[in-house]
């Protein structure tokens, strides 16, 4: 999964800090890839900054009703519908029974006075390019309107540029703060 901030495409409250444990090294080095979203943004081209900081971006998800059910593991869609109107994303039905699902949230944290890049943009935006047909699944700007792709790939790569590496060590243990960085 490309670099992304934990739960920030579908909750209001994203964990603050993730806990990771190796309790089983492999036989092969491990390794979870890291960037810090403070740099990257201050990395990013100023037009590609601008427009983060004044959009919300939408992330846009469709599932048949097998996988809505499978996922939020109830067939009854009022309790899907409550529960996602009490994380403020917005529902509607679609063909078959299945569900479209729309939720806007800032692409930017702030982290001690500057802004930090963190969240789900580069899993869907790089799934929706490399395969348009396949995903269910796709990043917006707010008035619905695809993120540019241009600016996606420049992101990616800054982001690519400026990550690294931990590699994992049977009995580490990592706290990843949920707000700046990205895994």
């Amino acid at each position: 999964v490309p670099l992304h901030g934990e739960l920030y495409f579908h909750h209001l409250r994203p964990p603050k800090y993730l806990w990771a444990y190796c309790s089983l090294a492999g036989s092969e080095p491990g390794e979870l890839l890291l960037c810090d979203g403070v740099t990257l943004y201050a990395a990013l081209p100023a037009a590609i900054q601008s427009l983060l900081a004044r959009e919300p971006v939408m992330y846009l998800r469709r599932h048949e009703r097998s996988v809505w059910q499978a996922l939020y593991q109830t067939d009854q869609i009022e309790r899907v519908e409550a529960f996602l109107k009490s994380e403020g994303i917005e529902m509607s039905l679609i063909e078959n029974g299945g569900i479209e699902t729309r939720f806007l949230s800032s692409a930017l944290r702030t982290v001690d006075g500057a802004p930090a890049f963190v969240n789900n943009i580069l899993p869907f935006g790089l799934r929706q390019l490399r395969e348009p047909h396949k995903t269910q699944a796709r990043i917006c700007l707010a008035n619905g309107e695809l993120f540019p792709e241009g600016m996606l790939r420049e992101i990616w790569a800054r982001a690519q540029q400026l990550s690294f590496s931990w590699t994992w060590q049977q009995g580490d243990m990592l706290l990843i703060d949920n707000v700046r960085m990205m895994h």
